[in-house]
C-alpha cells in the first residue's frame, strides 16, 4: 500500500494530463492534476508549442495554476509534493521559462503569479530556504523577462517585495552572490529594486521602494554591506537626480508665484494712483499667488516630480536616513551638494 501511495504521489509531477483529468482526492480538497511529462523534460520547447494556440496556451496556465494550488496544500498537508517539485527542479524550470524569449504572454504571467503566492505560502522555514537556495530566484533578479507590460511588472516587483518582507538576516545571506571582482558580495534582489524606486508608476515604486528599505534594514553585516554597495552604485544617483529636479520644480513654482505678487502690487499702486482710491494689495496678492501655486502644483500632478512625488521622495529618502545605515548619507552627499541636503531636511520637504 505504501508503495502504491508513493506511485500516486509521484505522478503529480510527472505524469501527463493533457486531454485528461487527474483522479487523486486527497482529504478535505481536491488535489490538482499532475505537472506534464513534457514540462518537466522540455521546458523551453514547451512554451514554442504552447504559442503556437490559444488552447494550448490555455492549457498549460490551467495545469501551472493547479499545480501550484497543490504545492501549497501540500506545504500544509503532505510535505511530499514540495520534495517532488524539488525533485524535478520546478523552480529552475519555472524561471527558465520566464527566460525564455518563446513563453507567451499568458504563461510569463501565470508564472511570475506562481512564483509570488510560493514565496507568500511556503509556510515551513524548509521550504522557504528551499526556495532560496540554488540561486534560482537571484538569477532571475539578475536577468528578468520582459517586463514592459504593466501586468508583469507589478507582479515582478510584488514578488521582490513579498521575498523581502520574510527575510531574517540568516536567510538574507541566500540572497548573496559573488562579483565578478571578488571584493564585495552583490544582492540581486536590492539591485533590481533600486532600478524601479523611481517608477513613474506609484504602486510599483512603492513596492520597490520597501523592498530597498527592507534590506537596509537587515541587521547582518554582510548583508548591509552588499546593500550599501548596491545603494551607492544604482540608488544613490537616481536620487540625487530627483531631488535635484525636485528643487527646481519648487524653485519655479516660488518664483512664478512671486512674480504674480510683484505684478499685482503694481497694478494696484497705479490703480490707486489714477482714481486716488487706496487699494489692499497684499491680501489680494496673497491670494494670486497662492492660487497659480495651487494652479501649477495641479498641472505638475501625474509628473514624475509632482507635488505628490515630491512628498513620496522626501519621505523615501527620510526612511533611508532615519534606519542609520553606514554609507546611505556618505553616498547621497557624493551627489548632492549641501543646499540639496539642507532642503531634504527643511519644511519645504515634508517627510
Amino acid at each position: 500500500a505504501g508503495g502504491s501511495d508513493e506511485s500516486t504521489k509521484s505522478s503529480f509531477l510527472s505524469a501527463s494530463v493533457v486531454g485528461a483529468e487527474s483522479s487523486i482526492q486527497p482529504p478535505a480538497m481536491r488535489v490538482p492534476p499532475a505537472m506534464p511529462h513534457w514540462l518537466v523534460r522540455h521546458p523551453r520547447a514547451t512554451w514554442k508549442a504552447s504559442s503556437s494556440s490559444e488552447c494550448g496556451q490555455t492549457q498549460l496556465v490551467e495545469v501551472i495554476r493547479e499545480a501550484v494550488e497543490a504545492l501549497v496544500w501540500g506545504e500544509r498537508h503532505d510535505g511530499a509534493f514540495f520534495d517532488l517539485f524539488c525533485e524535478h527542479r520546478m523552480l529552475a524550470r519555472f524561471v527558465g521559462a520566464l527566460q525564455s524569449l518563446e513563453a507567451p504572454r499568458k504563461v510569463t504571467l501565470q508564472l511570475l503569479q506562481a512564483l509570488l503566492i510560493l514565496v507568500q505560502n511556503t509556510c515551513k522555514e524548509t521550504s522557504f530556504y528551499t526556495l532560496l537556495s540554488g540561486g534560482v530566484l537571484n538569477a532571475l533578479f539578475s536577468d528578468p523577462p520582459d517586463l514592459s507590460d504593466e501586468e508583469a511588472l507589478n507582479y515582478f516587483v510584488v514578488l521582490l517585495k513579498a521575498l523581502v518582507l520574510r527575510l531574517d538576516a540568516a536567510s538574507a545571506w541566500l540572497c548573496l552572490v559573488p562579483s565578478r571582482r571578488g571584493e564585495v558580495w552583490r544582492l540581486p534582489v536590492f539591485e533590481r529594486a533600486a532600478l524601479y524606486a523611481g517608477h513613474w508608476d506609484p504602486m510599483v515604486r512603492t513596492a520597490a521602494r520597501s523592498t530597498v528599505l527592507g534590506l537596509l534594514n537587515l541587521e547582518d553585516p554582510q548583508v548591509r554591506a552588499a546593500a550599501s554597495h548596491a545603494f551607492r552604485r544604482y540608488l544613490a544617483p537616481q536620487l540625487a537626480e530627483a531631488v535635484r529636479r525636485s528643487v527646481d520644480a519648487t524653485t519655479r513654482r516660488r518664483g512664478a508665484a512671486t512674480v504674480v505678487v510683484a505684478a499685482a502690487e503694481a497694478a494696484a499702486t497705479a490703480g490707486a494712483r489714477e482714481t486716488g482710491i487706496p487699494l489692499p494689495p497684499l491680501a489680494c496678492d496673497s491670494d494670486g499667488g497662492q492660487r497659480l501655486e495651487a494652479e501649477q502644483e495641479q498641472q505638475e500632478e501625474g509628473h514624475d516630480h509632482g507635488g505628490e512625488e515630491v512628498d513620496g521622495l522626501c519621505g523615501f529618502v527620510a526612511d533611508l536616513l532615519a534606519l542609520g545605515t553606514p554609507g546611505v548619507r556618505s553616498a547621497l552627499r557624493l551627489h548632492l551638494d549641501e543646499s540639496h541636503m539642507d532642503w531634504l531636511a527643511s519644511p519645504c520637504c515634508p517627510s
